[in-house]
């Protein structure tokens, strides 16, 4: 039952393998009783006295199986029965991406947040940005980084805004006003998920410059190349034009760690040319504001992220609502943890999901930037990094890249 190597790679806490499989600490408690009993193939091995589950390939396919069979035979007593309200969701998100939901829920106890960003999440997000910004379009940041970005762009001809993730355009605004009155504007590009976003946005950049200048898409950064796009507003074009790409208003960090953000760089960088530059922003990580979530005291952020599990039946009468920092992907999190049982069934597919009591699932995850992680994904993406710009009065990071 044991294996007798003194180097085998083990879990050296219970909370670990709780984390991993969406599971309580007691049921991980149970299961190396069990094995210690021989009621389950879970490999254990001895250190100082006390038993440690082996962590390798044999361990996690059990374990996997052990918490479906744990649900399957689950008792239904103080089961929370939750009929999703799927003609709602349809109407929001369309079959397809419900679909997408359901599986990334099932598979990572996860709801995306881009998702939460469609139809009414769309005027629940400008809401949050009017009460967080107080009205003002001005960002400090962004104009001090503007008059740094000027520079790199004198050597062009004409300049194409391409605002990715665009949200309602503010953030774009400024940008486009700086390069307007320097005579090198040529062209705005909104990039979103969101049509309503895109409404929004290209009606707030019509307040700078023509109709005719301002171009959408409707188009999934994380699940598609912006190739074509950069390629088409630039092929007729005989100047020197640059693509400039703006990734701002902190939406890298929401992917994740270094291998989801490095897709989604990845994504943008392979459709983009010697000529074109990559603006990115995102808060900055310091050891004082990793408690800080300032975004759940605002009724707004705090909706959109709920938006989906509030018609999946996610009522305060299920949750509670946990904001931590994981220190282990060093990032901000928004949990959501039952209070029971739950069984969410989705009539019109004739399907259900079920969770037992404080597992948790995930609706809203922050990563910030250090100049390290910065530096990593770069070269990892196959970037050159151009500039670095921390803003002193908050923590706000913005950096520019170009194709090595």
């Amino acid at each position: 039952m044991s294996p007798s190597s003194k180097y085998v790679e083990i879990y050296a806490k219970q909370v670990e393998v709780a984390r991993e499989f969406g599971v309580t600490e007691a049921t991980v408690h149970n299961w190396i009783k069990a094995a210690e009993a021989g009621k389950n193939n879970l490999k254990l091995t001895k250190r100082d006295g006390r038993n440690y589950l082996v962590q390798d390939e044999h361990n996690r396919a059990e374990m996997v199986y052990l918490k479906s069979k744990g649900r399957k035979h689950a008792s239904n007593i103080n089961q929370f029965i939750l009929h999703a309200d799927e003609e709602k969701l349809e109407q929001m998100l369309g079959s397809e991406n419900l679909d997408r939901v359901i599986n990334t829920l099932v598979i990572h106890q996860d709801i995306p947040l881009k998702y939460c960003y469609l139809n009414e999440g769309a005027k629940v997000w400008n809401q949050y940005y009017e009460e967080s910004h107080h009205g003002k379009r001005d960002d400090e940041g962004l104009a001090k980084a503007s008059k740094i970005l000027i520079g790199y762009l004198q050597k062009f001809d004409t300049v194409n805004v391409v605002d990715l993730g665009c949200g309602n355009g503010e953030t774009a605004h400024q940008i486009v006003q700086m390069l307007k009155a320097n005579n090198k504007f040529n062209k705005y590009v909104a990039i979103d998920i969101s049509e309503e976003m895109l409404d929004s946005a290209t009606k707030n950049i019509e307040t700078v410059v023509s109709g005719e200048q301002i171009e959408s898409s409707l188009i999934d950064i994380e699940a598609n190349s912006i190739q074509s796009k950069l390629y088409s507003i630039k092929k007729n074009d005989r100047r020197r034009v640059c693509n400039l790409v703006l990734f701002l208003g902190t939406t890298i960090g929401n992917f994740g760690n270094m291998i989801n953000q490095s897709r989604v760089l990845k994504n943008i960088k392979d459709g983009m040319s010697e000529d074109d530059f990559l603006l990115v922003s995102n808060s900055f990580d310091e050891y004082y504001n990793r408690s800080v979530f300032s975004h759940a005291q605002m009724t707004g952020a705090s909706a959109i992220e709920m938006i989906i599990p509030k018609y999946l039946g996610l009522d305060t009468g299920v949750i509670e609502h946990e904001f931590i920092y994981n220190t282990e992907e060093q990032m901000r999190e928004h949990n959501l943890i039952l209070k029971s049982k739950v069984k969410i069934i989705f009539p019109k597919r004739d399907y259900s999901i079920e969770f037992d009591a404080n597992e948790k699932i995930s609706v809203w995850k922050h990563k910030r930037d250090t100049f390290e992680f910065i530096s990593e994904k770069i070269k990892l993406t196959g970037l050159s990094l151009k500039f670095i710009y921390l803003l002193d009065s908050k923590p706000f990071v913005f950096y520019l890249s170009s194709v090595l």
